[in-house]
């Protein structure tokens, strides 16, 4: 099961409290009850489909207990996006300029996810401006990184190295800031 269906069972919850609740000044309190009863069990649903991102999991194998949107989740994702970007650019003088396009789209999915994920766990633990230092320049990354998915989408080779090699940087500092928060 995953959180997109806890998400609707929520919704299905909050439409039979509204229902039962609809006719005011006399709701249908049993209705009420029966739906806030359905948005908790779409909460407990949501929370066990993200209790463990399935692509921390991949990487990492079943023992991985790495939680989707923790500060342990964006740790593990920048370093792998890094190095999957560096490995790109060792790809893009050979590689199918549409196999190239998908590995930007997965790499973007996989490890810019995993940090906007983690915002709210980055902002408890190490403030605003601290999450602000890691994402800063992970989207100039981010940006580089769009700009060489879609001259690869476009057929412009040199342009997707360019891309490439300047989201690089902004990767290591987005990488080496975390780690400093985190230590």
């Amino acid at each position: 099961m995953n959180a997109f269906v806890g998400t609707w069972v929520m919704y299905a919850g909050m439409a039979i409290s509204m229902i039962g609740g609809a006719p005011w000044p006399r709701p249908n309190w049993v209705v009420v009850a029966a739906g806030v009863a359905v948005v908790i069990v779409g909460i407990v649903l949501k929370r066990r489909a993200d209790a463990r991102d399935p692509r921390v999991l991949a990487a990492y194998g079943e023992g991985a207990a790495v939680v989707h949107g923790s500060v342990a989740a964006a740790g593990t994702a920048l370093p792998r996006m890094l190095a999957a970007v560096q490995a790109l650019k060792d790809d893009v003088a050979d590689a199918k300029l549409a196999d190239l396009a998908q590995r930007i789209e997965k790499i973007q999915s996989d490890g810019t996810e995993q940090v906007a994920a983690a915002q709210d766990a980055l902002t408890r633990a190490y403030t605003f401006q601290g999450y602000a230092s890691v994402m800063g320049p992970l989207a100039t990354a981010e940006r580089y990184l769009y700009r060489a998915w879609s001259a690869a989408s476009d057929g412009h080779r040199p342009e997707v190295t360019r891309s490439i090699e300047a989201a690089i940087p902004y990767l290591e500092e987005a990488d080496t800031t975390l780690k400093s928060l985190t230590k």
